[in-house]
């Protein structure tokens, strides 16, 4: 069968790789899985990955199958697989797996201390783009019909979830935080699904990203009830002065200059969540007096996540379900959410202020995501 892979550690490596169809004997103790993929999101992830900046293939191969964000339907299944994964049901499988953890034994994986980590499609493991992957039983979560045309944004959707969830979570330790205003940074795809779930969870709703209006997920922000703002118009601090103080702010820009900003105009008691991976060498100057008075005097957390935990998969679902009026519209434009045409926007560019964007410390953030359907 057909898979697009990448050869780890060589820049613009991807290429068409034909592997055997996998079968349910590749799972252990009968609770196999086989699915036929149906759609495959393509991220920032896939595109670092192709471009060497980090990332390995499973031992024995040459090459790494990419693509972790998925959505397919079950063609067969083990004697031991659980009766609420049958054949025809539509499905989506979790990306990391456990190691030698202490968390990876009790499912929490995503908060292991291994130097060593597992993932589908990112490091160590083969990922989902592909005709048919297998799994176990126990990393695959069943969906219902009504979520079809967005459960491709399952596995995105954990990230924001997780990352909310976490705020709260560590918050609890003030008995009474009541967050209000929340900033998004990025608008890109984990970035809208940031905002839908800040907006869920009933938060004032900022949105800044680079593009500047007419820009669709700025329309898409504002249907949220939302207010976009492009850091092309105006820095952060602008924007916290205007729209802040924020309780939340969450990253989702890709560009890791800007939390030590977000970290500058966080409110009390705030909470920063950083779910970015950057596999580049950027250094940026920064005023770490002030970010460590700030931090000291608001007793402010800061947040570092990646997808949730097997066992809460199901639980985000369930908002993905709550949420998938707003959904639809953006499976279908995220693939073209910006000018193919236009030179993406560096940080140097200058600004229409003349002012260089690098200064604003905020690039174009969610880089374009494709949706590829089988």
């Amino acid at each position: 069968m057909k898979a697009i892979a990448v050869h780890p550690g060589k820049p613009g490596s991807i290429h068409l790789e034909y592997v055997p169809k996998p079968s349910l004997d590749d799972i252990p103790g009968g609770r196999g899985v086989l699915v036929k993929v149906l759609r495959v999101g393509v991220d920032g992830t896939d595109k670092e990955i192709n471009a060497a900046e980090y990332g390995a293939a499973p031992p024995g191969d040459d090459f790494l199958i990419i693509g972790h964000e998925n959505f397919g339907t079950v063609e067969e299944v083990g004697p031991n697989v659980p009766d609420t994964i049958r054949p025809g049901n539509y499905v989506v499988a979790s990306v990391r797996r456990p190691g030698s953890s202490l968390y990876g034994k009790i499912g929490l994986q995503d908060f292991t201390t291994d130097d060593v980590y597992y993932e589908r499609g990112i490091n160590l493991l083969h990922g989902y783009l592909t005709e048919y992957y297998v799994e176990d039983s126990d990393f695959v979560f069943p969906l219902p019909e009504t979520l079809r045309e967005v459960g491709v944004l399952l596995e995105p959707t954990t990230v924001a979830e997780k990352g909310i969830n976490h705020a709260y979570e560590i918050q609890r330790r003030l008995k009474i935080w009541q967050p209000r205003r929340a900033a998004i940074l990025g608008s890109g795809t984990i970035g809208l699904l940031m905002a839908l779930a800040a907006r869920l969870r009933g938060l004032e709703l900022t949105v800044l990203s680079l593009p500047q209006k007419p820009y669709r997920n700025a329309d898409l922000v504002e249907e949220l009830g939302g207010v976009y703002v492009s850091s092309a118009d105006a820095t952060l601090a602008d924007v916290s002065e205007e729209r802040g103080p924020f309780d939340l702010i969450m990253d989702a820009t890709g560009f890791s200059p800007i939390i030590w900003e977000a970290a500058e105009v966080l409110g009390k008691n705030g909470v920063l969540v950083l779910s970015s991976i950057t596999g580049g060498e950027r250094k940026a100057e920064i005023n770490s007096d002030r970010i460590n008075q700030k931090l000291r005097a608001r007793q402010q957390g800061d947040g570092r996540h990646g997808e949730c935990r097997t066992r809460r998969l199901s639980q985000r679902r369930r908002r993905l379900d709550q949420g998938r009026g707003a959904l639809p519209r953006l499976a279908e434009e995220a693939a073209d959410d910006a000018d193919p045409g236009a030179r993406e926007l560096r940080p140097d560019d200058p600004r229409p202020d003349g002012r260089s964007r690098r200064d604003q410390g905020l690039r174009r953030s969610g880089a374009k995501r494709d949706w590829l359907d089988a």
